[in-house]
C-alpha cells in the first residue's frame, strides 16, 4: 500500500510554475483560462498539514501554458501531475 506523504511529492511538479514569477506570460498569449489552473498550485503549500493536498501544487505548471519561451512553454505538460497526485490521494483516503 503507498504511502500517503508519498503522493505529496506529485506537488514537486509544479515548482517549474514560479519561473512565471521571474518571466510572465504577456496577457495578449491565448492560453489564460489554463493559466488560471497555476493558481491551484497555491495549495500544493498546505502540503505540510495535509500531504494529500500537496498534490495540488502539480497545477502549478499550468500557469507557463503558451509562454513565448517554448522552453518554458514545454514544462507546463508537468502540471498534468496534479490532477494524477490529487487522484490518487482521493483514492487512498476512500479506502481508508
Amino acid at each position: 500500500m503507498h504511502d500517503v506523504r508519498v503522493i505529496g511529492l506529485f506537488g514537486l511538479f509544479g515548482l517549474p510554475g514560479m519561473i512565471g514569477f521571474f518571466s510572465p506570460v504577456p496577457m495578449t498569449r491565448p492560453g489564460g483560462l489554463v493559466r488560471l489552473l497555476g493558481l491551484i498550485g497555491l495549495l500544493g503549500f498546505s502540503g505540510f498539514c495535509n500531504p494529500w493536498l500537496g498534490a495540488c501544487g502539480g497545477f502549478g505548471a499550468f500557469g507557463l501554458w503558451g509562454h513565448p519561451r517554448r522552453g518554458f512553454a514545454r514544462l507546463a505538460w508537468l502540471g498534468l501531475a496534479g490532477p494524477v497526485g490529487l487522484a490518487l490521494g482521493v483514492s487512498l483516503l476512500a479506502r481508508g
